[in-house]
């Protein structure tokens, strides 16, 4: 794996790092390879089977302070991806429950000057849980998710929080040999429109993953 930018990420304060979603595993990988600061990525655990599985993988995520979030039945099943059929350790109606809690704790995490990681997608291109429509270019739709955290951390700190976009391209050839491309940090305030930010740091991850 290789990296350019990354001296985009500042060297301390908060930031979040909007990356796009590539492989389910080698992502973070990747990113946790080349930081020179402590990561923490916000995770989906609803591919999750078996409920002492469940219970490991809370635990380490708890462990790492990485929050914990669960993708809804409705975006498994549109048009982002194909869901497979199997039993499940979550159920529906905890969905909004971690969502909110996870949300709080990402907002947390940057009023204590973390990095925090977030994919915008929801869903990889490659991930033995999910079926995909092959898309090695073009970009799901982003969520809100990222957006309104780093809004409201900028809210509650009274200062910009930096949102790093980065693009992350795969060999033609290989697709565990990975580039990631940092970009050039977009300063978020109390002021900045959603809407806004989402279509600029989505072009951005677009730009960056051509």
């Amino acid at each position: 794996m290789t990296a350019q930018g990354t001296g985009h990420v500042p060297a301390a304060g908060p930031v979040v790092l909007a990356v796009r979603h590539y492989h389910h595993l080698l992502d973070g990988v990747g990113l946790l390879a080349q930081s020179r600061r402590p990561l923490h990525i916000l995770i989906g655990l609803d591919w999750i089977a078996q409920p002492s599985t469940r219970l490991m993988m809370e635990g380490l995520a708890g462990a790492c302070a990485w929050p914990v979030t669960l993708r809804s039945a409705q975006d498994r099943l549109s048009d982002q991806g194909v869901d497979r059929p199997g039993p499940r350790a979550f159920h529906e109606h905890e969905v909004a429950r971690y969502q909110q809690r996870a949300h709080r704790q990402c907002i947390d995490l940057l009023g204590r000057g973390r990095v925090l990681v977030v994919f915008p997608e929801g869903f990889p291109v490659i991930d033995p849980h999910t079926a995909r429509a092959a898309r090695r270019s073009a970009l799901a739709p982003f969520k809100s998710g990222f957006a309104r955290v780093a809004i409201a951390a900028a809210r509650r700190q009274g200062m910009a929080i930096p949102v790093v976009p980065v693009g992350i391209r795969p060999d033609d050839h290989d697709d565990s040999r990975l580039a990631f491309v940092y970009g050039a940090p977009q300063q978020v305030t109390a002021a900045t429109a959603v809407d806004a930010l989402i279509a600029q740091t989505r072009a951005a991850v677009a730009q960056l993953s051509a």
